[in-house]
């Protein structure tokens, strides 16, 4: 089973970059934050969103990679 992030346009709903969830080497959140870095800690990509949805992202994202491994 292959599940992905993506990073998708606004505007346009084009997906811009799409990564696997096992490239997901940190990850963080506050009350209306959350923060992920893909790949190399150093050198990844990093994404910062401001959300009241933080919960349930995490959520998910804690049971895709669980599903991965």
């Amino acid at each position: 089973m292959v599940h992905n992030n993506f990073c998708i346009d606004l505007h346009t709903q084009e997906i811009l970059v799409t990564h696997p969830f096992t490239r997901i080497s940190n990850w963080s959140s506050g009350n209306d934050y959350f923060h992920m870095t893909i790949g190399n800690l150093v050198r990844g990509s990093k994404l910062l969103c401001q959300t009241s949805l933080v919960s349930c992202i995490f959520e998910q994202i804690c049971y895709m990679i669980q599903c991965e491994s």
